[in-house]
């Protein structure tokens, strides 16, 4: 728990073992995951290191229903980035419908996130290439991937919902 004023931020580690947390807040916020340089926790024994990569992670509120997406990866052989990841969040009702690559993801896959009895995650490895993320009632995803001295991340999307009418600009707030 913390409170923070106007222009402050707050800073924690979320070890891989925690898998998820919620954050809840009383004001539109954003919210950075920053995946430090380490060893791939879903494969350690392969030895592969990645740097560090920042993702941005959109509210539950701008899901976004469908979404194809693509992994990265370098030409050079001593930068490949060989594990690939995406994590998906969608309410736990809607862990059902979820589909990857015209594959069904099973609800028995699906976590709890921490902190919420609304949500729930997986982490499904992925091949490198393109895939395709379907949820009727939205979800939630970012990509990463980790190799040789090579990491990434990103969102794969969200929806542009406005969730408050004000704006601050140069230190005037509209809206």
């Amino acid at each position: 728990f913390a409170i923070i004023g106007y222009g402050e931020s707050y800073e924690f580690e979320l070890l891989a073992e925690e898998g998820s947390c919620y954050i809840e807040t009383s004001e539109p916020s954003i919210v950075f995951l920053y995946h430090t340089s380490w060893q791939d926790p879903y494969a350690p024994s392969s030895g592969q290191w990645g740097d560090p990569s920042l993702v941005w992670i959109p509210p539950v509120e701008q899901k976004i229903e469908e979404v194809t997406f693509c992994t990265f990866n370098s030409d050079s052989p001593n930068a490949s980035i060989p594990n690939h990841y995406v994590n998906i969040v969608v309410h736990r009702l809607d862990a059902s419908r979820v589909f990857l690559d015209g594959e069904h993801i099973g609800a028995g896959e699906f976590c709890p996130v921490t902190g919420s009895d609304e949500f729930c995650y997986v982490t499904k490895a992925i091949s490198h290439g393109m895939h395709h993320l379907y949820c009727e009632s939205g979800l939630i995803a970012h990509v990463y991937g980790f190799g040789q001295a090579r990491g990434y991340a990103y969102c794969v999307g969200s929806d542009v919902l406005t969730l408050k009418g004000k704006l601050y600009v140069n230190g005037i707030w509209s809206g």
